[in-house]
């Protein structure tokens, strides 16, 4: 090891006491250390071991690629070290990463809440719609920028892995170098203590033990950000919507739990949820769809705000012929079909916005551009 990486251990060593190890399917085998000079701040490291120099580089240079990405919610990477244990038959090389921690995740909280709520019907208590817009537009921009800076999405988006730090604000650790980029889909075929929310497409791969799946990373993820949601708008686990010895997804549970959404919260949040459990890949929003229809709301969702049901909205209504709006990319914003009926939400040929807010001065929400309404609701340019 180097001077400065030994150094850096000295550091840690000077930082940190042991707090705890854990054999965790989401982790893997990891250890916990707190700060000496702060109990409440905890780091969980993982270690990654191999003999193979090749692997070992590609580790290191995934590892290199993704350290030093920054985002609010993306929890931190305090450490990572390399070093070697010569042994007379072989050299074997680790990696060692030590990430910001919290022990309060979605999965802890929806558990407290059945908890609270058990037999407490009159005070029946889920997330606010502004608190669902937050997860999701953290999640959104995690995996946005990880695909962005670091070259690959998540890969494992579920309510355990969305944590909260003492603030109540998300902290989401990257999936890919604690698994030093191993595939979710992967982690589970060859363990099944790992609990994914695989899409349809992913379960039925799975079911055939395919080794190298074919899917979309992106819209895989945006699967995933669906589940989560609609486990936190109904108080429910992942273990209610999947059969995993088989795995198969309980189709009729998601049906009745997006039902359940319906009302309670806006048509726009049922919308949204609904999008990214479309069991077509084809069809389901990619993770740059969802960035693209929360950015006009971004300082509002980030503040834990944005609340379609308070707002003063209504659908833009789409007359009949129907104008054609050209995005930048040439496709077509406005197509067939009923505006309101679309849920706001994008398809394979619609874009995002649709919603003309009163208080904006009648200006469209929308990034491609602006179309406004005369008094009688007619549309001009």
């Amino acid at each position: 090891m180097g001077n400065n990486q030994s150094r850096e251990v000295e550091e840690f060593k000077r930082n940190y006491i042991k707090h705890g190890e854990t054999d965790d399917p989401k982790y893997g085998h990891v250890t916990f250390y707190h700060s000496r000079y702060n109990p409440q701040e905890i780091v969980m490291v993982k270690d990654k071991w191999t003999n193979s120099l090749s692997e070992s580089q590609e580790i290191a240079g995934f590892i290199e690629n993704r350290k030093d990405i920054t985002d609010t919610n993306l929890a931190e990477n305090k450490y990572y070290l390399k070093s070697e244990d010569k042994q007379w038959c072989s050299t074997f090389h680790k990696h060692t990463n030590a990430f910001e921690f919290h022990d309060n995740n979605l999965e802890k909280q929806i558990r407290d809440r059945n908890n609270f709520n058990a037999g407490n019907y009159d005070t029946f208590s889920t997330y606010t719609e502004p608190e669902l817009w937050y997860i999701a537009n953290s999640v959104v921009n995690v995996d946005t920028k990880l695909a962005r800076d670091g070259g690959s999405y998540h890969g494992d988006i579920q309510p355990g892995n969305i944590l909260f730090n003492p603030e109540n604000k998300v902290k989401i650790i990257d999936n890919g170098m604690v698994h030093a980029e191993k595939p979710s889909y992967s982690r589970m075929l060859y363990d099944r203590r790992v609990k994914v929310p695989l899409s349809p497409l992913l379960c039925e791969q799975m079911q055939t033990t395919k080794v190298h799946p074919e899917y979309d990373p992106s819209k895989e993820d945006s699967w995933g950000l669906g589940m989560t949601m609609l486990c936190a708008g109904t108080n429910t686990s992942l273990d209610d919507y999947y059969d995993w010895k088989t795995p198969e997804l309980k189709r009729h549970m998601v049906s009745d739990s997006l039902d359940q959404l319906n009302g309670p919260y806006s048509k726009q949040l049922h919308g949204f949820v609904t999008s990214c459990l479309e069991e077509s890949q084809d069809v389901r929003p990619s993770m740059e769809d969802h960035a693209r229809y929360l950015a006009p709301y971004a300082r509002e969702a980030e503040n834990s705000q944005l609340d379609f049901k308070r707002r003063n909205v209504a659908p833009v209504p789409v007359p009949v012929p129907q104008p054609v709006i050209r995005g930048p990319d040439f496709t077509d914003i406005v197509g067939g079909g009923d505006f309101f009926d679309r849920d706001v939400l994008p398809t394979n040929n619609f874009d995002f916005g649709g919603i003309i807010d009163s208080n904006a001065n009648g200006n469209f929400f929308d990034n491609v551009q602006e179309v406004v309404l005369d008094n009688q609701g007619n549309f001009f340019m």
